[in-house]
């Protein structure tokens, strides 16, 4: 099967450069975004769930409500185009058939051509809208609990782990506040299916003293809330999937010795000095400190006195005498 090169657009104009340089490849990537696309044969129940599962990645997902005729595991170019108009590395669709009703897809893109992608069949379906007042905060950082020997064991339930992760971990960070943890989702491997299950952390009143060391945080029920039976997978080979998850050497910033930086910013460092030679310092050059001309020389010591009775021997063959 060729593979579909995709076309070589060269910029016009400044703004049409910024746009084309910011979907170049990175050493360090943008947060994932996702988009949610509804089929021609999707019934209300898989458009709530596609908006439902757009909402919980907000505000790096985007929901096309307009109808379109995909069929993702006949057809993976529709997907593809999708992926390089909107720049979207992970795609969900919803469809509903007689054969697998409220049938959902997730898929994910490298270099914008499919990867890998995971149909389920979705029961006991329950919408944000049936917890009134009780809604995912927009744009938190989710805490993820996942549970059940078939996310370590099975090769295909841990590939559908990374692609969980990878649509509902959230914006990047490098550090978090305990106290801003307030959406947490379970996904529950058990008896051939995996139940979903959203809930929202509330913790001890703003102002008050936990009684305890460890503070006590209770779980509230929120949606949404499903079961996802697996059906259709594809999943990448070896070698694709070793280089989709290959990670540049430059990514990893190697920690400086002796370099700090304090509370404004700067940049301050260490430097560790040998032991000086102030023989060798330069200073200001002047008559009274003037070395003798031994030294100049090079000679770094001083002429012996001279012998009188040598000289006296050596003047007399001349006709005179030193006394």
């Amino acid at each position: 099967m060729s593979v579909p090169q995709h076309k070589i657009v060269k910029p016009r104009s400044q703004r049409g450069r910024r746009f084309l340089e910011a979907r170049e490849p990175k050493i360090f990537e943008n947060d994932k975004t996702a988009l949610g696309l509804r089929t021609s044969s999707a019934n209300e129940t898989v458009v709530k769930i596609l908006k439902d599962l757009t909402a919980l990645k907000k505000p790096d997902s985007s929901f096309l409500g307009r109808k379109h005729d995909l069929r993702p595991f006949e057809n993976e170019q529709q997907l593809e185009s999708f992926s390089t108009k909107y720049d979207a590395s992970l795609i969900v669709t919803g469809s509903h058939n007689k054969k697998r009703p409220c049938c959902i897809t997730f898929a994910r893109t490298f270099d914008h051509h499919i990867l890998d992608m995971y149909e389920f069949c979705v029961e006991n379906f329950k919408s944000i809208s049936d917890f009134p007042g009780l809604s995912p905060p927009l744009g938190n950082k989710p805490f993820l609990i996942f549970r059940g020997d078939s996310f370590e064991h099975d090769p295909v339930h841990e590939k559908i782990k990374t692609m969980l992760i990878d649509y509902f971990r959230g914006p990047s960070v490098d550090k978090i506040r305990p106290a801003g943890i307030q959406h947490c989702i379970t996904f529950v491997a058990t008896g051939g299916r995996i139940l979903m299950r959203t809930f929202l952390i509330n913790g001890p009143p703003e102002g008050t003293e936990p009684t305890t060391k460890t503070p006590i945080a209770t779980l509230v029920p929120t949606g949404p809330s499903m079961d996802f039976i697996p059906k259709r997978t594809k999943t990448a080979s070896n070698d694709l999937w070793k280089v989709a998850c290959r990670t540049p050497k430059t990514s990893t910033i190697k920690k400086k010795k002796n370099v700090t930086q304090d509370v404004f910013g700067s940049t301050l460092g260490r430097i560790h000095m040998g032991t000086q030679d102030y023989t060798k310092l330069v200073t200001k050059k002047m008559k009274g400190l003037k070395e003798s001309r031994s030294k100049e020389d090079g000679e770094g010591s001083v002429a012996e006195p001279m012998d009188v009775g040598q000289a006296n021997d050596d003047y007399a063959d001349i006709g005179g005498d030193l006394d």
